[in-house]
């Protein structure tokens, strides 16, 4: 079925189970609010005085419901806005997807009227954020905003939508929510045995244990390729210094 950008958005958040959104309305999210005043008999916006409050009010949620919070917001400072409420849901692990517009993408780069880099200025405060360039690209990008917020250690997404990237035409095919990723949980006597220092430091521990708490292998890779050049084969190299086993572990 042949869909508006922001069609595929109302459409996409319905078929990830949202109900409530969220937020405060400008001129490059006008197409996204007036199918949700289209939509609203299926989906209720809850409309805040500043798109800070909107932010906090979608973690609230989260945090009640176990699903993730949206909140939307337009180009420039109602984008800026945001920050505060993401940092909040990023620091406490408080699943979110985040959906702001931007100016048209024909202008981005160009200092056209409230634009701003977006995915550039909250990426620090996201677990990951997308910039949307075509519409084709759109229902699978929201699809995955929503994987990553809701699975290992859960945290806010951002979406930035270029305000022609909302009007733009594309098929629209519905999909299957995919089960999340878990962890399990690992027994009480695992655990244990890696808080030992002297486990925990052997030539694998560190990596192990870390298996423990995250379930993303990127994150594990990520690590061990930082902490391998900390140790040599008859010890430790740590802030500049060398230590041997014996003595890091009596330090420990």
């Amino acid at each position: 079925m042949k869909m508006t950008g922001a069609e595929i958005v109302i459409e996409t958040l319905l078929e990830q189970g949202t109900d409530t959104v969220f937020g405060y309305p400008g001129a490059t999210v006008i197409d996204i609010y007036d199918k949700l005043e289209m939509h609203k008999d299926r989906i209720t916006h809850i409309l805040a005085a500043h798109e800070q409050g909107a932010t906090h009010a979608a973690d609230g949620y989260a945090r009640a419901t176990g699903k993730p919070g949206v909140v939307i917001a337009t180009s420039g400072p109602g984008a800026t806005n945001l920050v505060t409420g993401l940092a909040t849901a990023f620091l406490d692990s408080v699943p979110m997807v985040a959906i702001t517009g931007n100016v048209a993408t024909n202008m981005i780069g160009r200092d056209a009227f409230q634009e701003v880099d977006t995915t550039g200025v909250t990426m620090p405060v996201t677990k990951h954020n997308f910039f949307v360039r075509d519409v084709a690209d759109l229902a699978g990008t929201i699809r995955e905003a929503f994987r990553i917020a809701g699975s290992g250690r859960p945290g806010p997404v951002l979406v930035d939508i270029p305000n022609d990237i909302q009007s733009d035409t594309c098929n629209f095919e519905p999909a299957p929510i995919m089960p999340l990723s878990k962890p399990e949980k690992a027994s009480d006597e695992l655990v244990a045995y890696y808080l030992d220092p002297r486990n925990f430091l052997q030539e694998d521990g560190i990596f192990q244990f870390l298996n423990l708490l995250y379930d993303d292998n990127q994150t594990v890779a990520g690590v061990r390729s930082i902490v391998q050049g900390t140790f040599m084969e008859d010890g430790a190299h740590v802030y500049g210094e060398s230590f041997s086993y014996p003595e890091l572990l009596h330090e420990v």
